[in-house]
């Protein structure tokens, strides 16, 4: 009986391990894995013993389950097992709106500790603090309690009260909270107002799917009020969305600088996310606010601006919260989280444990102000009965004005506002005296030329010389060399263009790797030419990406092959003409572009293809070919679809063109870029006209 329970276990223990095991296997040696069953096969044993031998009856399941959550609790505090009742709880997060006190909490040194109260809250309310240790909750002590449980414990429905104590640690005192819970309607940018000499002010709140999008409209409302300078508030920003904080940071850098990378044991989870805005904004003077309760998308976004030097992070060092779980469904509806890289600052510095350590330090504190004859009469005001006993059944919430608090009182705010005016007379003195410098240069200049050529004219005359004509611009083009990887014979061809080329590369071809290589030192764009299927399914690349496949291993072909070719910018289809179509598949393989910050070039073997459409709901940059160059190979063929092309791009402003890994084609390019060139058509990488 024994035995045979113990060869069922095992069979399900290596189902559940089977999740990832192409991948993990790959990485281990045969001594770790012959460990690995060692280990199961102990667990087996204990099982069966549990089941035989325990005072009362168990179930599987229930102990599988148990086993589960005690060996992902014992990785760090953020990863966990859920069962399907708790994975399906957590899919409450992401949708903005759920009952419960406005607290976000994790594990840290041991304690349940709350990350921040989010802004308007009846956490935030009642004065609960970042950094405050949850001790008990009702009247269970939270030793020992993971997040999941502490979680439940905290969200109930609507209405109803939770009473928690928590150790302020800078205080030194045991608090005690009634916390009435509420529907927590998150605000991601909470003020955005001119505050004072055209310093314009942003609060964030927290990072969500339109964060970006309702910054660029702030941003814009904000500069045409006259903004000169800007302060940005993240202090008590949990995070959010990576995607969110990562598109608000690349408003202001420049395109193609690294935001943020993640790096974890393996290959396919080191990404990096770089700044990809159309138009950032570079010059304008920017503090960003961060204290203890900013944490995770906060610390990459001042992180960022601060490696960079592009804004001054000015308050008290962060939460230090920067750790990436991932989550993997697992096949009975329950589900793991589990913590597989960590975030990276572009200098390389870690954020999670450390933070992010201001460039001005600037502790919390209220300025008290002057009282002034408005707010003195004010005081004299006494309030009507109706309202005092109206504030009293909001049940201890304070009777405030509809006006915002004094921005004077927060001496954060006020030391930010006092650098961006030093900036500012800095920066108008160094102006003025280069703007000096420069008139007196030109001066000599001109004096020296003058007085050279013996000329005794008046200085406003000048000796006129035919300019060159300027060519005016026709348009953009982009070519993209598919079918890279078969062969290296035409790399010397390839080198003799002296013109941006983007060259797709296509997986599992004899040469992938080291064509790719190649072509990146010489300074090429590079991306993946992923096989999906066509209609005629004769001969098909390997691991093509069919129709019929399930998500998770579509997935993993995608990160295999990618992991397979490192750099690469973007994602173009090979072949497709079935997949394509399928809206499905076409999610799935743009919702993986969308997470490693790369572009989609649909090569258009369809006008079914969905992937336009696809796109643009997923927020993926996007490209579409305009011309194939060679489907047939006769130099005299490609010259004519060149000039289709170029015909597109004129009446476009841009075009694309995709040929092929053939001599022919390349020879072709080779004499024919130049001239197009100085008919005035400006040659780009395909990245250029993905939008």
């Amino acid at each position: 009986m024994r035995k045979r329970i113990t060869v069922l276990v095992a069979v399900v223990l290596i189902a559940c391990i089977g999740v990832r095991a192409r991948l993990l296997v790959a990485a281990q040696d045969k001594k770790k894995t012959s460990d690995l069953f060692r280990q199961v096969e102990l667990f087996s044993d204990t099982l069966a013993i549990i089941q035989t031998d325990y005072v009362d009856e168990t179930k599987a399941k229930d102990l599988i389950y148990g086993a589960l959550k005690g060996m992902l609790s014992a990785l760090d505090p953020h990863s966990q097992f859920m069962d399907p009742d708790t994975y399906n709880e957590l899919k409450v997060d992401t949708e903005g709106k759920f009952g419960g006190l406005g607290i976000e909490i994790t594990i840290k040194d041991g304690l349940l500790t709350v990350v921040t109260p989010i802004e308007d809250t009846p956490a935030w309310k009642v004065g609960l603090m970042a950094n405050d240790r949850i001790v008990k909750i009702n009247n269970d002590l939270t030793r020992d309690m993971t997040l999941t449980d502490a979680v439940k414990k905290l969200r109930g429905k609507v209405g109803e009260a939770v009473n928690i104590t928590i150790l302020r640690e800078k205080e030194k005192k045991l608090l005690e909270f009634r916390i009435v819970r509420g529907v927590i309607k998150i605000q991601d940018i909470k003020a955005a107002r001119i505050i004072e000499d055209n310093i314009g002010y942003v609060r964030i709140v927290e990072f969500r799917e339109n964060t970006a999008q309702d910054l660029e409209r702030t941003l814009d409302k904000l500069k045409k009020s006259g903004m000169t300078a800007l302060v940005i508030d993240l202090r008590n920003n949990p995070g959010g969305l990576l995607d969110s904080a990562v598109e608000v940071c690349e408003q202001f850098l420049e395109r193609g600088k690294l935001v943020v990378s993640t790096k974890g044991r393996i290959p396919t989870q080191n990404m990096e996310f770089t700044a990809n805005a159309a138009r950032p904004i570079i010059d304008l003077p920017l503090i960003v606010m961060i204290n203890e309760g900013s944490a995770s998308g906060s610390e990459i976004v001042a992180g960022a601006l601060k490696d960079y030097r592009r804004a001054i992070v000015l308050g008290t060092k962060s939460f230090g919260k920067g750790s990436v779980q991932t989550i993997i469904p697992l096949g009975d509806g329950s589900a793991l989280r589990l913590t597989t890289s960590k975030y990276f600052t572009p200098s390389n510095k870690m954020i999670h444990g450390v933070g992010i350590m201001p460039d001005i330090v600037v502790e919390n504190g209220t300025i008290e102000l002057a009282p002034d004859e408005e707010s003195a009469d004010k005081k004299e005001t006494k309030l009507e009965p109706k309202e005092i006993f109206e504030s009293i059944e909001k049940k201890g919430d304070k009777p405030l004005s509809d006006k915002e608090p004094d921005y004077r009182s927060d001496n954060q705010l006020m030391r930010a506002i006092d650098v961006l005016k030093g900036i500012r007379i800095y920066t108008n003195f160094y102006k003025t005296i280069i703007a000096i410098l420069s008139g007196a240069c030109i001066l000599l200049v001109v004096m020296l030329a003058v007085q050279r050529a013996g000329v005794r004219a008046p200085l406003g005359e000048r000796t006129r010389r035919p300019a060159k004509a300027a060519v005016k611009t026709q348009g953009r083009i982009a070519i993209v060399i598919d079918d890279v990887g078969y062969s290296l014979s035409n790399l010397a061809t390839i080198d003799a263009i002296a013109y941006p080329l983007t060259f797709s590369v296509l997986p599992g071809t004899a040469h992938a790797p080291e064509a790719a290589q190649r072509l990146r030192k010489m300074g090429f764009q590079i991306i993946l030419h992923l096989p999906m299927e066509p209609h005629e399914t004769m001969g098909l690349e390997p691991d093509t990406i069919t129709t019929d496949m399930d998500e998770a291993r579509i997935r993993a072909i995608i990160s295999a092959d990618i992991q397979a070719l490192p750099r690469l910018k973007g994602v173009s289809n090979h072949m497709g003409s079935k997949a394509t179509v399928d809206p499905r598949v076409v999610e799935i393989v743009l919702d993986e572009v969308r997470k490693r910050r790369m572009f989609f070039l649909d090569s258009f073997v369809t006008p079914r293809s969905v992937c336009a459409e696809a796109a643009r709901k997923k927020r993926v940059r996007f490209a579409k070919r305009d011309v194939f160059l060679d489907n047939d190979s006769d130099p005299e063929y490609i010259r004519r679809q060149l000039d289709v092309l170029k015909e597109k791009a004129r009446a476009n402003g841009s075009a694309i063109g995709i040929g092929h890994d053939r001599k022919n084609t390349l020879e072709v390019l080779r004499g024919a870029i130049p001239e197009l060139s100085k008919e005035g058509f400006r040659f780009v990488f395909v990245s250029e006209l993905a939008r």
